[in-house]
């Protein structure tokens, strides 16, 4: 019992360190994002792809852009989510949309209808747009609710009016014809959901999505939020397809180099649906 409480007392306490971490999974890993240091005026992390396009950080967003090509059907949606609040998933979600647009037509959406980040963001949208609520309560129509992010072609879908619980508006048959819909329109619907173990909603929206994306941030992911993000997702029939590391600390490790070229491997294989 005493090997037992220490076993869990350590597994409680740690946290994704590195790429060799989610490795465990065997899953694949579409890419480990750098950790950036914002000291200028102005410079946000949800626009990184446009304000420094050289950077390391949005090398690593075209790295899994290829992968993302490469591996997965283009007409389909993907869900991004992490363990918990503060892990980075709006800023992947953000900025990999944000380079795909430059090839493909875009949607994202902001599915996070408690706690809605991005329409109050750095870009200003404009909150009195109707969104994603409205439309699943059927008080909207789609091309009410469009807004374009600003210098580019993306399109986007706020979340619409703050609600306590997605399952109460909608159920996954209605939201995956929904979705369905989007997906003849689109090349690619981003969905920038709620973290999984807070609230129930992710568990709805990931049955109606296509693919499911799940991000984590180095030394700061609990290892077993972790496992207990992925086990709820496999107690009702789906499974990670991609596993995303954010904010490594790249100058004391050499994992940036060793990824891209695992990057660079996967962009050549077959792509396996």
């Amino acid at each position: 019992k005493k090997h037992l409480y220490l076993f869990y007392r350590d597994l409680n306490s740690s946290t994704v360190k590195d790429p060799t971490t989610l490795e465990m999974f065997d899953t694949l890993i579409l890419g480990s994002l750098p950790k950036v240091n914002i000291n200028r005026k102005g410079f946000h992390m949800m626009q990184m792809y446009l304000e420094d396009n050289e950077s390391a950080f949005s090398e690593s967003i075209r790295n899994m852009r290829t992968i993302m090509e490469s591996k997965f059907k283009p007409n389909k949606s993907y869900l991004i989510t992490s363990s918990n609040p503060s892990e980075g998933k709006t800023t992947v979600a953000f900025n990999l949309a944000l380079s795909l647009q430059k090839n493909y037509k875009v949607l994202l959406i902001e599915a996070d209808i408690r706690r809605p980040s991005v329409g109050n963001s750095y870009y200003e949208f404009d909150e009195k747009k109707l969104g994603l609520s409205e439309i699943l309560i059927n008080e909207a129509e789609f091309s009410e609710t469009i807004q374009t992010v600003p210098g580019t072609k993306l399109e986007f879908i706020g979340s619409g009016k703050k609600r306590t619980d997605l399952s109460d508006i909608v159920n996954v048959i209605k939201l995956k014809k929904f979705f369905q819909i989007l997906n003849n329109k689109y090349d690619y619907v981003i969905i920038d959901s709620p973290p999984i173990l807070p609230v129930s909603d992710t568990m709805v929206i990931s049955q109606a999505c296509d693919y499911n994306f799940y991000v984590t941030r180095s030394n700061f992911t609990g290892l077993l939020s972790l496992m207990s993000g992925v086990k709820k997702l496999k107690n009702i029939g789906k499974k990670i397809d991609g596993f995303i590391l954010n904010d490594l600390d790249t100058s004391k490790h050499s994992y940036y180099g060793y990824y891209y070229q695992q990057n660079y491997y996967y962009s050549g294989e077959d792509k396996t649906y």
